[in-house]
């Protein structure tokens, strides 16, 4: 929010300001994608170590 001039009564008016709006919209971009970086990460990880437990398993059976 940016303070506009103070109107006739002597009271400052908040109004929203575009470059305010577009900073909270990229950090909330960044948030998400974030988020979501992080969780197809942790899933390839889990995948990994199964597919690795699986081979450790074969080489086990034989």
């Amino acid at each position: 929010m940016d303070i506009e001039d103070a109107n006739e009564h002597g009271v400052p008016r908040l109004v929203p300001s575009s470059t305010t709006a577009q900073k909270q919209s990229q950090l909330l971009h960044n948030i998400t994608v974030s988020e979501t970086g992080n969780k197809l990460s942790g899933r390839l990880h889990s995948r990994m170590a199964n597919a690795s437990q699986h081979v450790d398993n074969q080489y086990a059976q034989q």
